[in-house]
């Protein structure tokens, strides 16, 4: 019955013109990007019909409690390290929004604006924002997808203004915001640069995910 499933979906998928067909990767959908690695029936049973792996995961986990790297302390330090640049960090507000979601659809596509935009819509608004010169040039989201849960992203900074602190700013004033609705841990999808979130909040590694394609 389930490898019946799959040739029909991979003949749907060829009839719209794929050229490939992919494991549970599609964005949003955070709760599964890709096979769980533990789960080896499963990546076995797919790699035997013509799948074979292309990529690989990782969901990160932040503890909050007792923390040394997501503190009032250590946010109220990187803040006044942004101010001294010219930058202000702060709560998005019902004002931000038009201006906010322009830019993210600009700098990194709709995908992210519909994630941020719904972080927007939480009670507080679930996104903190860098300004400079009254102009948003980073953010940073959390509950935007699996709200209630506690998982942090997207977050970014518009080119020019990289490299001067924004992002970690920004982050440790979300978890902050993660830990204030009670969530002990927060979760970091989908992860990028892994280093950078175990150096900057201790991030440890929360589930590891496979990839596998088959061609069309």
């Amino acid at each position: 019955m389930g490898t019946a499933l799959l040739e029909r979906s991979r003949a749907l998928a060829h009839a719209t013109g794929a050229r490939r067909i992919r494991t549970a990767d599609q964005p949003g959908n955070y709760l599964a990007p890709g096979i769980d690695d533990r789960d080896g029936e499963t990546i076995g049973w797919l790699e035997r019909r013509g799948f074979a792996r292309v990529g690989e995961r990782l969901n990160l986990r932040v503890p909050l409690g007792e923390n040394p790297l997501v503190s009032s302390g250590r946010a109220a330090r990187l803040d006044a390290a942004v101010a001294a640049r010219g930058y202000a960090v702060r709560r998005a507000t019902g004002a931000d929004t038009p201006p906010l979601l322009t830019m993210v659809r600009a700098e990194f596509g709709d995908a992210w604006a519909y994630e941020v935009e719904r972080a927007l819509d939480a009670d507080p608004p679930g996104v903190r924002v860098a300004l400079h010169q009254g102009a948003i040039v980073a953010f940073a989201a959390h509950d935007g997808n699996n709200r209630g849960l506690g998982w942090f992203g997207p977050g970014g900074t518009v080119p020019a203004h990289r490299r001067f602190g924004l992002g970690l700013a920004l982050l440790v004033r979300s978890l902050l915001d993660v830990a204030a609705a009670g969530h002990a841990d927060a979760i970091v999808p989908w992860v990028g640069p892994e280093d950078f979130y175990a150096r900057a909040v201790g991030a440890v590694t929360d589930r590891h995910f496979v990839v596998l394609e088959r061609p069309l």
